[in-house]
């Protein structure tokens, strides 16, 4: 079976399972180090917490092999995605307004592949960035290879 209809399938099933407030963020199917992993990433308002993903992994597992046609052995990984995590949803970019990002370019822009600053707004063609400087710069969105939260240490 495709790498497609396995997403597929385990989107169908994980989505009916979620709690309330808790949001499927995205399905992996990959093999790594000659091992195949389904990693499912979830979250929810207030952050997911390791007791969830636990739960959350008992009742997957105990319906995923009813409903998918795997052939290979898999591991299943319930997980938080994690802070650095890119933003691929709009409601990924909801939840940032007003905080800290940081985007990565496929090419330099103002003789620099990275900029950060405070989310101040986007569309679906364009994010706007409010810099140190408190200026608003605008960025076309198929520009950018590459956005999350800024990580300070």
């Amino acid at each position: 079976m495709d790498k497609k209809t396995i997403i597929k399938q385990v989107i169908a099933l994980v989505t009916p399972l979620l709690e309330p407030k808790m949001e499927l963020v995205d399905v992996e199917w990959i093999n790594e180090y000659e091992s195949w992993y389904l990693k499912i990433l979830l979250d929810q308002d207030g952050n997911i917490a390791l007791d969830d993903c636990q739960r959350m992994s008992r009742k997957i597992n105990s319906e995923l092999d009813a409903i998918t046609d795997l052939e290979e052995a898999y591991f299943l990984e319930v997980s938080s995605p994690g802070l650095d995590r890119p933003f691929k949803t709009d409601r990924d970019f909801e939840r940032a307004l007003g905080k800290g990002v940081e985007a990565t370019f496929y090419k330099k822009i103002d003789g620099s592949k990275i900029h950060a600053g405070l989310l101040d707004s986007f569309t679906a063609e364009a994010v706007v960035l409010r810099n140190e400087k408190d200026e608003l710069q605008s960025f076309e969105r198929k520009l950018i290879a590459k956005i999350h939260y800024r990580i300070e240490f």
